[in-house]
């Protein structure tokens, strides 16, 4: 039997759509576990209302932190196998049958690990208005692979230690993973299986770090759901902080976390990007729990690097923070960190002033330099008018068009056939390397005109000194002409000839204050 958990808290209508994708699959044999967090909504009348005996119902008297809430519903499951659904989230069409015989073709492995679809609902995208439903590739398991496989396991203990180094090579959502409940009661020794702000993350680190055996599926089989209440349509909207308030409210245990590293202390308590910082926790969450047994390697700084870069992102390019909160997070870098903090909010900043139709995607190819994240590969699917994401689950739960008839057998082409054919590849390839050509033009008129930007802005601040400088100098000559002026002064008064007609002085100064006699003879 299957435990699919849907942990909640006052998204009802969310909620209804997750269950129901789940009552629509062609598995019977399977559980839901709504663990209401200490809802408003009347989610035990929506319950009640199903009647299905398949849906389990708990309910926390008070708010619990994400983590806590996941935890307790995985505490309440009883299948085989358990797979975390969000209340936004949907099950596509024959994922339980498909998983199902995965784990009778590989014979019962610990964790299933697959591709997912994106669905964003209308209007919670500015990018996207319409919404879309996307397979989005972002894992380096899924690159030129078409079939399940069983993932080598020193290529997993490999991705494993990556994920607490910052890179960011496979998917963490908690959606592209099933596990094996025998495989997560293995690790109770550890504390609960879910743990951290971002208890995903936490979770995939371990996984690849422990189980013995992982499947990996190149092809889709969740839908990952953005919806303006979910915490995807904060952080795609560079409002992470809205959204850990909300979300991940989880209380920080900074002494059990550092084990007593100042260093380890300072990066926690460092000001950046709310997602980076929870990033950075699961992994320090993971390194003390392994601690004595698997060596956890936290690069702070690469850390430090990557939040610098998401930081001035924000300041200098997006300008929806501040420069002086990018100023007084640089009055902590020191040497290196420093330097690399000055030259990305300059880089940011210059691309913000270029004239060009597409600056993000240079700031986006900037970012990639820090080789943090796999390079995703989307594919959009055509879905039509779209309301929500069940919508996306019927609209793939249609028939396949018909396969063409395959056309009959011909003769081999003749040689003037192959060389007509051998020329349109030809041109074909001659077009797609002037396109080449036309966009590396492109870049290097940016990079030109970044470049030009920079001198001039240069050649701007020379000028201002220049202009400084002679102020300064004409200054300095008035204040020694006006002191020496003062000197002849002072020393002239106190001349003798200068006191001996003192009286002289005085008299004739009466003379010049009393007006003339004008009385005529």
């Amino acid at each position: 039997m299957f435990s699919v958990l849907i942990p909640s808290r006052n998204r009802l209508n969310l909620l209804k759509l997750a269950v129901e994708s789940v009552r629509l699959q062609d598995f019977g044999d399977f559980e839901i576990v709504i663990s209401d967090n200490a809802s408003d909504d009347d989610y035990r009348g929506y319950v009640d209302e199903l009647g299905d005996a398949r849906v389990r119902y708990l309910r926390s008297d008070s708010p619990l932190s994400v983590t806590e809430n996941w935890n307790r519903a995985l505490e309440a499951a009883q299948g085989d196998y358990v797979v975390m659904l969000g209340d936004d989230d949907a099950m596509a069409p024959g994922y339980l049958s498909h998983q199902a015989w995965l784990i009778s073709a590989f014979d019962r492995p610990d964790v299933l690990y697959a591709n997912c679809y994106h669905y964003t609902y209308p209007g919670v995208i500015a990018g996207a208005p319409d919404g879309y439903l996307a397979t989005v590739d972002n894992s380096v398991l899924f690159h030129d692979r078409n079939a399940p496989y069983e993932v080598d396991l020193d290529w997993a203990r490999r991705l494993g230690v990556m994920g607490p180094a910052f890179r960011h090579q496979i998917s963490f959502n908690a959606q592209h993973y099933m596990y094996r409940r025998d495989y997560i009661l293995s690790l109770a020794d550890l504390g609960p299986f879910y743990q951290s702000p971002y208890p995903d993350y936490y979770v995939s680190f371990l996984t690849f770090l422990t189980a013995a055996r992982i499947i990996a599926d190149p092809h889709p089989r969740m839908i990952i759901g953005i919806a303006k209440q979910s915490f995807g349509f904060y952080f795609m909207n560079q409002r992470e902080e809205e959204g850990r308030l909300q979300f991940l409210s989880a209380p920080v245990d900074t002494a059990f976390l550092s084990g007593g590293d100042p260093a380890v202390v300072e990066a926690i308590e460092r000001p950046g990007v709310a997602h980076v910082r929870n990033w950075l926790l699961a992994a320090l969450q993971l390194k003390q729990r392994l601690a004595g047994r698997i060596e956890v390697a936290v690069d702070l700084r690469r850390y430090r690097r990557l939040q610098t870069m998401e930081m001035a992102l924000l300041a200098g390019y997006e300008t929806r923070e501040p420069r002086r909160a990018y100023y007084d997070y640089m009055r902590g870098l020191r040497g290196a960190d420093l330097a690399f903090a000055r030259r990305a909010l300059r880089s940011a900043m210059t691309v913000k002033r270029l004239k060009l139709p597409d600056t993000r995607s240079i700031m986006w190819g900037y970012q990639s330099l820090l080789n943090t994240y796999h390079p995703a590969t989307v594919a959009y699917h055509g879905i039509p008018s779209h309301q929500d994401i069940l919508d996306a689950v019927r609209w793939l739960a249609l028939p396949a068009e018909a396969a063409p008839e395959p056309e009959p057998a011909t003769a081999a082409p003749s040689l003037e056939e192959q060389l007509a054919r051998s020329q349109s590849q030809l041109q074909s390839l001659n077009e797609a390397h002037a396109a080449l050509a036309r966009r590396g033009d492109e870049l290097a008129a940016a990079a030109e005109q970044a470049a030009g930007e920079t001198l001039r802005l240069a050649a701007e601040l020379e000028s201002t000194v220049r202009s400084r400088k002679a102020g300064q100098e004409r200054e300095r000559l008035l204040t020694a002409e006006r002191d020496e002026l003062l000197g002849q002064r002072a020393a002239l008064e106190r001349s003798l000839p200068w006191r001996a007609t003192r009286t002289l002085r005085a008299f004739l100064a009466r003379l010049d204050r009393k007006p003339p006699d004008l009385t005529p003879l």
